[in-house]
């Protein structure tokens, strides 16, 4: 939705925390008011940073990475692969740097069955779309 409202930081920021709700509204409530006292400048990453700290420790994103860096397809179903792929795939090497396209297809790649993998070796699609397929 912010990508086709076309919405800048500040407006996500905004957008963001109008939305939390309960303890969640309380802690940001009370955090940004100690930040803001302390002359701190609210952006969106700050807001981040600061909520997946709290909300999803370091600890958690390891377990998650880990996770992700051990899936195989095993007895999975390649679709069955595919969408606990794409669900693990977004703390691949999280808020380090964003996976490339060709990263996540290679990834996926060495996670099929052999006898599946053999059979798309010369499809070296980098498209990840279009592998699964």
């Amino acid at each position: 939705m912010f990508r086709v409202m076309q919405c800048t930081d500040l407006q996500k920021l905004m957008f963001a925390t109008y939305m939390l709700e309960g303890d969640t509204h309380e802690w940001w409530t009370n955090t940004s008011q100690v930040y803001e006292l302390q002359g701190h400048v609210i952006t969106r990453p700050f807001f981040e940073d600061l909520f997946l700290g709290r909300y999803f420790p370091c600890d958690a994103q390891e377990r998650k990475q880990g996770e992700f860096d051990r899936l195989v397809q095993g007895s999975k179903t390649v679709d069955e692969y595919s969408a606990k792929f794409n669900e693990l795939a977004k703390f691949a090497y999280f808020r380090i740097a964003m996976p490339t396209p060709t990263f996540l297809s290679s990834k996926f790649r060495r996670g099929l069955n052999e006898e599946i993998a053999d059979r798309i070796v010369g499809a070296a699609s980098r498209d990840f779309g279009k592998l699964v397929q």
